[in-house]
């Protein structure tokens, strides 16, 4: 009885799952009677199923097929676009370059191309200059310039040999620019000591005067920078130990590399000075040439280059002893005048002192010392020495030392040359000038001197002076003079300082 109960549920279940309201077919060959049971048709509804399964699968297939085709062109449609892209940017290319080619220059005058035409001029200079520059250092020095230069590095610097030749007797060897001999890994041009721009004839820079206007052009001719690029130097930025003591010369050479640059290797007493002097027809400037020369412990490592600006005729040059060297060739002037470079300029061409010390920076060759100083000084006994000493101890590669010279009554004791002051000068007291119609601007004034607080070593202040500076070389070529300043007194030291 139970089992029975149990299948007539059983069976009511099985009716009751069946039914479906108003339903005769379900698309699969059932239909349902009037009740809405299922009853399979005679067809078989697993012969239908396999026929559209067939279907499916062919269809499947087609776009199988279909798919992989289309993934076989894409790569040639992708090719072919891209060619044709790249053909039409070369004819506009093409086009561009000859257009701007053959426009005139922009303005009257020649001047600076802009847009387009500048930006090719441009970027074909800096090619052109690039391929230089790699010609160069494959370039190598003739056998004949070697052995000048060899001979030059073995010269005997001892005071007493130093008696230099006549400068008629100064080999005239065409020595080549000197981005030959420039290092190809850090754009240094290579140290050589002794040194004169008088062996550089034919490599001067044509250059436009700056107090000249469009209409009346003045051309000088001036030695070139040191260093071809003088941004490739500092880089524009900090220059860092190694970089800085790839500069300077000793006057003696490695004796491994035959190298003049040395760094922390060259002995102290035998670093090299370079002394740059602006000078206006300043009768006292031969008297400061002289006395940089007999006041040093060391005048062998001593070049000085002037800036003389004469009225031929009328003022003597700076590098002319009072006395002829015939009769007393001991004079400092005569002795190292091989290490004495003047560049002679018109007194009529001048325009104040920032391009006169310009073009004294162009006479910088590679010295490890650098020191500008006015065309009336007095020089200390052993100031080489002293002076050295005293950067020395900043422990600063990049520290300049600057101040306003002392008056030289009663400064310097005559039967020794040292000095007798022992005040320091702190370039402290400046203030604004001017106003009313003109602008304003920076004025050193008289600067207060007094036993110093800080003793051992140089004290620090807040400006620099043109009158007397002293660092490494390599200020030349981070801080060079603005030759685009004429007639600029009062704002000399300022523009350089800052």
């Amino acid at each position: 009885m139970e089992i029975m109960n149990s299948i007539a549920r059983s069976e009511k279940g099985i009716e009751a799952r069946s039914r479906k309201k108003n339903s005769s077919s379900n698309g699969n060959g059932a239909t349902t009677d009037g009740d809405g049971i299922y009853i399979v048709s005679d067809s078989g509804d697993s012969r239908n199923r396999g026929g559209n399964r067939s279907d499916r699968m062919a269809k499947r297939k087609i776009r199988v097929h279909r798919s992989r085709a289309r993934k076989k062109t894409t790569p040639l449609n992708s090719l072919a676009f891209f060619l044709i892209a790249g053909c039409m940017f070369v004819i506009y290319l093409l086009v561009c370059l000859i257009l701007f080619h053959n426009m005139p220059d922009s303005g009257e005058g020649g001047e600076e191309a802009k847009g387009m035409r500048g930006l090719v001029k441009k970027t074909k200079e800096q090619v052109d200059r690039i391929r230089g520059r790699f010609q160069h250092m494959k370039t190598k020095l003739t056998p004949d310039e070697e052995s000048f230069l060899n001979a030059q590095a073995g010269v005997s610097h001892h005071k007493d040999d130093a008696i230099a030749a006549d400068a008629n007797s100064t080999p005239k060897l065409a020595v080549r620019s000197r981005a030959v001999k420039e290092s190809s890994t850090s754009s240094v041009p290579v140290g050589i000591w002794p040194v004169s721009i008088r062996n550089e004839d034919g490599i001067f820079e044509d250059i436009k005067h700056p107090g000249f206007d469009d209409n009346n052009i003045h051309i000088l001719s001036v030695p070139s920078f040191w260093a071809n690029d003088p941004v490739s130097i500092h880089e524009n930025k900090l220059m860092s130990r190694e970089r800085a003591l790839s500069i300077g010369t000793c006057i003696t050479p490695d004796p491994i590399t035959k190298s003049n640059t040395r760094g922390d290797a060259c002995p102290l007493n035998e670093r090299t000075i370079f002394v740059a002097i602006a000078s206006y027809r300043d009768y006292q400037c031969r008297d400061t040439v002289h006395s940089a020369f007999a006041s040093a412990a060391h005048p062998e490592r001593i070049r000085v280059g002037v800036v003389d600006q004469i009225v031929v005729g009328e003022d003597g040059s700076c590098d002319i002893p009072h006395t002829p060297c015939t009769e007393d060739p001991n004079q400092p002037l005569c002795l190292y005048r091989n290490q004495i470079d003047v560049y002679q300029m018109e007194a009529a061409l001048a325009v104040g002192p920032v391009f006169a010390r310009h073009i004294g920076h162009r006479l910088y060759r590679g010295e490890y010392y650098y020191t500008q100083s006015d065309a009336h000084v007095t020089f200390t006994k052993g100031w080489d020495d002293d002076i050295i000493s005293q950067l020395e101890a900043t422990g600063d590669e990049m520290a300049v030392l600057s101040t306003y010279l002392t008056d030289i009554v009663g400064s310097i004791d005559p039967n020794t040359g040292l000095s007798l002051r022992h005040t320091r000068p702190i370039m402290c007291n400046t203030e604004y000038e001017g106003g009313g119609g003109e602008a304003k601007h920076l004025r050193h004034l008289s600067q207060p001197e007094g036993p110093p607080s800080i003793r051992g070593m140089p004290q620090l202040q807040p400006y620099w002076a043109a009158g007397y500076s002293f660092s490494r070389g390599h200020f030349v070529a981070t801080v060079p003079y603005d030759m685009y300043q004429p007639m600029i007194f009062q704002g000399e030291c300022i523009s350089v300082s800052y």
